[in-house]
């Protein structure tokens, strides 16, 4: 299918006393319309970053490469014209609610105020605002679009956010962290309606997350990000089957399974590096219980794995696999 959003050598760059730091290195992705995509990876790997900086929320950030939504480059528009975009060709659902809504608004007039900015008369904003909140399972709609949001549960909060981010009919969305504020039924119901919308409206959607389990019950494709890099991208099957960076084989084996006996859970040792104190080599080498001097030497490009479908990975260990496979 034809890419919707495709993101080409993204860098991302913070200002700081001591001059910029790359957040974000060289990032090349792409959503395709209708397809669901993961963005899997530790707090401070770049995901956030990366989508608050394809909407253009971080002014204070700089940013190198190309962000194309549906054909159109976004990080050279006016503001105006992406302010049409925010809410309008892409929506957005953050991860805290209550940071999200106003607290001094009714439900129903924050849903439809992204359709009353373009101008939208008011009670056709309404009446679409209620329809969303029917489809999304919000028990009378009618009623409920005139509460505040503190008389809301934290998943009923975080429906209330989708919403807003559905009602202008966006065709993509990208969910942030959408279900970290939750208990764990929320989580569930949450990320089960984001399913079933997305199927329903055929919407893109790209969904960031530090949980890889979300990704194997929501997402077709994934990308593994460590550090401001992609190190492994690829079908979430092939990923799930046959995990080849040993980022991804740690993140996995920390996830409890159902489908085999209990054993032990693995957590990995050390913190992700901080921006400005990256490794000359590979970024994940000091946590790594794999590595060779290479790996301390030289930073791996992202690479082609085979398997049985689509497959990258950026590991010295799995590339020097791979060319004795050959």
């Amino acid at each position: 299918m034809k890419d919707l959003l495709r993101v080409n050598n993204l860098s991302i760059f913070a200002p700081t006393a001591a001059g910029e730091v790359p957040l974000v290195r060289s990032l090349t992705f792409n959503v395709s319309g209708g397809e669901r995509v993961a963005l899997v990876g530790e707090s401070g790997s770049g995901k956030s970053v990366t989508a608050r900086a394809i909407m253009r929320l971080d002014p204070g950030l700089r940013t190198q490469g190309e962000v194309l939504f549906d054909g159109q480059e976004l990080s050279t528009i006016p503001e105006e014209d992406m302010a049409g975009i925010r809410g309008g060709g892409i929506g957005m659902v953050f991860q805290d609610p209550m940071s999200a809504l106003n607290p001094l608004m009714r439900i129903g007039e924050q849903i439809a105020e992204p359709l009353a900015a373009r101008g939208v008369p008011r009670r056709t904003a309404l009446a679409k605002a209620r329809q969303v909140l029917d489809e999304l399972g919000v028990a009378d709609a009618a009623r409920r679009m005139w509460a505040y949001p503190h008389e809301f549960s934290g998943g009923m909060r975080q429906r209330v956010v989708i919403a807003m981010a559905l009602v202008a009919e966006p065709s993509l969305l990208i969910a942030d962290e959408p279900t970290t504020a939750l208990d764990v039924r929320a989580q569930e119901q949450v990320l089960a309606l984001l399913s079933e919308v997305s199927r329903q409206r055929g919407l893109a959607t790209l969904i960031i997350t530090h949980d890889i389990g979300i990704v194997a019950e929501f997402a077709q494709r994934v990308m593994v990000m460590y550090s401001g890099s992609c190190v492994e991208h690829g079908s979430v099957a092939e990923i799930f089957e046959r995990p080849t960076h040993p980022y991804t084989q740690a993140l996995l084996q920390a996830v409890p399974r159902l489908d085999g006996p209990i054993e032990r859970l693995v957590s990995l040792p050390g913190s992700s590096p901080r921006p400005g104190a990256r490794p000359v080599g590979c970024p994940f080498a000091p946590r790594c219980s794999q590595a060779v001097e290479k790996c301390r030497t030289e930073n791996p490009e992202l690479l082609t794995s085979g398997g049985h479908g689509p497959h990258e990975v950026a590991c010295h260990l799995a590339h020097m696999e791979v060319t004795q496979n050959a």
